[in-house]
Formats: C-alpha cells, structure tokens, sequence
C-alpha cells in the first residue's frame, strides 16, 4: 500500500482524530494554572487541527511547499507519522488474521451433520473440536473495512472494465 493509499484510507483518518482528540481532552489543571501555548494551538487558530488538514499540511510539507513555522511542521509531521504507524500495525494485524484464517482447517466436518455416538461431542451434541474452530476462526476474522492487496486490484480491474 502506498502512502497515497494510507493518507486517504478512513482508518488512518480515524487515528488522526484519535489523537486530536486525546490533545483536546487534556485534564484540567488546578485553579489559577493553564496550559503553555503550544504549535498545536496556532494551528487550531489556523483550523488546520483536523484530520483532513494536518494530512494535507504533512503533504505540503513533503512536498517542501509549506508556509508554517518549524514547531508546527513538527507537530504535523508527529500526529501523522503516529497515525501512519499505527494505521502499519493495523494493516499488519489483519494481513496475519487473513493469512491464519486462510490456513485454518475444518479439524471434524462430518460430526456437524450427525455426530451422534461420537467421543468427540459434547452435552448438546456438538463436535468440540468443532465449537473450538469456529471460535478461533471468528477471532481471526479481519477487520471489515481492510482488505488484502489482491483484493483490491481485482476490484480496479473490474472497475475499469465497465
């Protein structure tokens, strides 16, 4: 995946809002303290703290075509390679579930039809190993909104196509 591809996908949106959000909800300080100003506050002033904004901010900053200060490109370029690396984790995780799930085998397929008799049934008469296998298997489940690579370039083949 490239990081065009991840600098759009509503996953890694959602962790720069994370993160915004964990700024914005700082714990009050005692009475008659406040917080230090920050690069982040100029950049809520400037309505670029949102996940839209800081992505197309770290852009113009790769691009060397941004007008903000040092501090504030820093700021940037944390929230988004956090969220870059985080949205990695994620991405790795669920390749590792798709792979496990892929090579997960069925261990007693016949006793889901008639099992009766079988050493390997329990009290309501369904198979262990079984029960144990579709546990794992709906553990390994992917999350829903990532897909594999190949999925994803059979589907811009189909589309272009059309």
């Amino acid at each position: 995946m490239t990081t065009n591809e991840i600098l759009h996908h509503k996953k890694y949106l959602d962790y720069v809002q994370y993160e915004i959000d964990e700024y914005n909800n700082r714990p009050p300080l005692e009475p008659g303290r406040r917080w230090k100003r920050t690069p982040v506050d100029s950049l809520k002033e400037k309505g670029i703290f949102t996940p839209v904004g800081l992505t197309a901010a770290f852009c113009d900053i790769a691009k060397h075509e941004s007008d903000l200060t040092s501090a504030q490109r820093k700021a940037v370029t944390a929230y988004c390679l956090q969220a870059i690396q985080t949205f990695k984790m994620w991405q790795k995780k669920n390749e590792a579930k798709a792979e496990a799930l892929k090579n997960l085998k069925s261990p007693c397929e016949d006793c889901t039809k008639t099992g009766i008799g079988r050493d390997c049934l329990d009290d309501l008469g369904h198979c262990r190993d079984y029960v144990e296998y579709l546990s794992k298997k709906e553990a390994l489940k992917p999350d829903p909104e990532w897909q594999p690579e190949t999925q994803k370039q059979e589907g811009k083949e189909e589309s272009s196509h059309e």
